[in-house]
């Protein structure tokens, strides 16, 4: 859920932490996790950050695909991966937006361990092959 639209963000991400641990027959738990628009500060979620399986750093405003990355996210990224840390959390840190072969390396390095790259998959003109997109990605973050 989105943080700038959630009322209530500890009562909600219990509820959902409080539901059945299995869907269906796969086993999966069902997962908590939070969104924060770029200009929303990572402080936002420190109080929650024990029932947050993931935590969502947008890096462009919601609202269509193919927009640039905002840098001044950066910090942002690197003080929740801080804080996630110190608290001994398994909680994922994502990057949406902007995101592709050449800013990948630094999120990475920034605390991020998993991107949304729609843009930089499925509209890549250096990559036309979505195969090679995706390995571009990995290949950067890697680095």
């Amino acid at each position: 859920m989105h943080v700038e639209a959630c009322r209530h963000l500890h009562r909600n991400l219990e509820q959902i932490r409080g539901l059945p641990h299995h869907r269906g027959g796969g086993g999966q738990r069902v997962r908590a996790g939070v969104s924060l628009n770029p200009h929303t500060p990572w402080e936002a979620v420190r109080d929650v950050l024990p029932l947050c399986d993931l935590v969502l750093v947008m890096s462009v405003n919601p609202g269509f695909g193919g927009q640039r990355f905002i840098p001044l996210v950066r910090p942002k990224i690197r003080a929740l991966r801080a804080a996630i840390d110190a608290q001994g959390l398994a909680t994922r840190l994502q990057v949406d937006g902007g995101v592709d072969d050449l800013n990948a390396g630094e999120l990475w390095a920034d605390g991020a361990d998993a991107f949304v790259a729609g843009s930089a998959v499925f509209r890549n003109p250096r990559y036309p092959a979505y195969a090679d997109a995706i390995a571009a990605l990995r290949r950067a973050a890697c680095e």
